[in-house]
């Protein structure tokens, strides 16, 4: 779910995740913008969104200002009665709601247990990690059977420069690369392919959306110990712990709260609830 995005961000906001900058107490006002207050509470805020230094207090609350200003000004021109504004302002405030939401309930953290199991399951990330240095093709909403049609022209000996040339002829979007990585730098798709290929062999996995060519030029062995991937995989079970949170959160209540999808009549039935679309 994408509205996930930045909820980390939000949790730091709603602790209100310690003192940053300024002097005196949470809620003193720091600057008077028109008829509204800058406190340093705000401020302290603003600091931990922004990811900044103490030292760059200053400059934040100047960009605070700046923006009491501009708003202040759309204000005085009514630009929150704007169809288009009020939208957009509703949709942030829906956005903060669910995210609060989400984060006042807080993640799960992982079982060593759980840590070691995904360890033990993902030898290409950990244990068996390589390095690879590679050339790349990525083929943007690959037709059905593009994948096969490759495999078998890089079978005959067709090379990725002629491959790329065909590719373009037929007019498939292509973005190419090379240089030296790690599988955690590739698409999840090729993780397995990966696990057995070796220098000289060329990879091509995708799904409905990307197809990749993969040439590998080299592989060098670089594992991560249990201890060393530990954090990176409590981060990202945390991460997918609050994603399948909030798929059963928001499944419990679709079954528990009313939610009709509207037919035309029921919609002009309605009267000027709802702006209809153009017949």
């Amino acid at each position: 779910m994408r509205w996930l995005c930045g909820a980390a961000c939000l949790a730091c906001v709603l602790a209100g995740c310690g003192r940053v900058g300024g002097n005196g107490d949470a809620s003193m006002p720091l600057v008077r913008v028109d008829e509204s207050l800058i406190t340093q509470v705000e401020l302290d805020r603003a600091l931990q969104r922004s990811g900044k230094p103490e030292g760059a207090a200053k400059q934040v609350l100047e960009n605070m200002v700046d923006q009491h200003l501009l708003a202040s000004q759309a204000q005085r021109e009514h630009l929150d009665q704007d169809p288009m504004v009020k939208d957009a302002l509703e949709a942030a405030r829906r956005q903060v709601l669910a995210q609060a939401l989400l984060e006042r309930r807080g993640p799960v953290q992982p079982t060593e247990a759980e840590i070691a199991a995904y360890y033990d399951r993902q030898t290409v990330l950990f244990s068996a990690r390589r390095v690879f240095g590679f050339q790349s093709i990525s083929i943007a909403e690959p037709k059905p059977g593009l994948e096969s049609r490759l495999k078998q022209d890089l079978q005959s000996g067709l090379g990725l420069s002629e491959l790329v040339s065909g590719l373009e002829r037929v007019g498939y979007k292509l973005r190419t690369a090379e240089g030296t990585a790690g599988p955690e730098q590739f698409p999840a798709y090729l993780y397995e392919d990966l696990k057995q290929v070796e220098p000289g062999q060329i990879v091509v996995a995708g799904n409905d959306q990307t197809l990749t060519v993969l040439n590998i030029l080299s592989a060098k062995p670089r594992p991560l110990s249990l201890s060393e991937a530990k954090p990176i995989i409590t981060r990202y079970l945390v991460e997918l712990g609050r994603e399948e949170s909030a798929k059963q959160l928001v499944k419990s209540l679709r079954q528990s709260i009313r939610v009709d999808y509207l037919t035309r009549e029921q919609a002009l039935a309605m009267g000027s609830v709802i702006t209809l679309p153009p017949q």
